[in-house]
């Protein structure tokens, strides 16, 4: 069995504009307010200036996944209007907030583990630094997929092809720039207890029931590929670009992603070729 859940952040906006979500909430990293509902735990926090809410983890292929996303999104934001009965969601993935909201404690908090990358086996990145001051008015909001297996295969073998699959995706559907330059490299992941932690996507996914539908069943096959069909499945990684994979996802380069899932799927790769067509990356 494989599970798949998420910890989405979102921005809000007021009748003033971008809202930041400070006192409207509540919660933190590692005290999540707890809300109970349908049988499920969904988490909700202020994560610097956005909203941030757990997905709890189902089986991938119950089709749980896209009613869970919706619900706590609902959920967060209705706990939300009972201090901002105006608010709405921004469907951003990247805001410019005002000076005198960054130029706050909560404003200026990044409280990030490190990150591994999957183009280096693994390997723990950089401790990231923005390149600009204190005064930095844009935030990045991530839709980060948490992924439960028992594979014996290396996890950042794993993201490489959820890069191939999701991360291309996202070229076509996520307008960010600026968020890939930092949160949003290709191959960025972390090992979980149970598996690992997706967190190359922004929040794009979110918005669209069908998108969420999309993303769990893109996990669900590309695990029951790995598992089950092994040996085809290493001449496919041999023959990922992975170097493409990167420049597409970190530039944005769509003509490129067409290209890269095109030659995958003239290869066989079904994984690749059912997201891309899941998503419309096809020609």
């Amino acid at each position: 069995m494989y599970t798949i859940g998420a910890d989405p952040e979102f921005f809000i906006r007021s009748e003033a504009g971008v809202h930041p979500i400070t006192g409207l909430l509540g919660g933190e990293k590692g005290a999540p307010v707890e809300v109970e509902d349908d049988g499920h735990t969904y988490g909700m926090q202020e994560d610097n200036l956005m909203a941030e809410y757990n997905v709890p983890a189902t089986e991938a292929g119950s089709s749980e996944f896209a009613e869970t996303v919706t619900r706590g999104r609902e959920l967060t934001l209705a706990r939300i209007r009972e201090s901002l009965p105006e608010a709405q969601f921004v469907l951003r993935p990247e805001v410019e907030f005002e000076e005198h909201h960054v130029l706050t404690p909560q404003g200026q908090m990044f409280g990030c583990a490190p990150d591994q990358d999957a183009y280096a086996n693994g390997d723990y990145r950089a401790p990231l630094r923005l390149t600009h001051g204190s005064e930095y008015p844009v935030r990045f909001a991530g839709g980060h997929i948490h992924i439960g297996h028992s594979l014996d295969i290396p996890n950042h073998v794993i993201v490489q092809f959820l890069d191939a699959t999701i991360g291309l995706a996202g070229v076509m559907h996520d307008s960010a720039l600026e968020r890939r330059e930092y949160y949003g490299k290709a191959g960025v992941y972390r090992d979980k207890p149970y598996g690992l932690e997706y967190r190359t996507p922004s929040n794009w996914w979110i918005w669209s029931k069908d998108h969420a539908e999309h993303v769990e069943s893109t996990v669900f096959y590309l695990l029951s590929s790995l598992e089950g069909e092994m040996r085809q499945m290493q001449e496919y990684y041999s023959a990922l670009p992975l170097g493409d994979i990167e420049r597409a996802i970190r530039f944005r380069n769509l003509p490129l992603a067409q290209d890269i899932v095109s030659f995958m799927g003239k290869k066989g790769c079904s994984p690749i070729a059912r997201c891309a067509k899941y998503f419309g990356l096809y020609v």
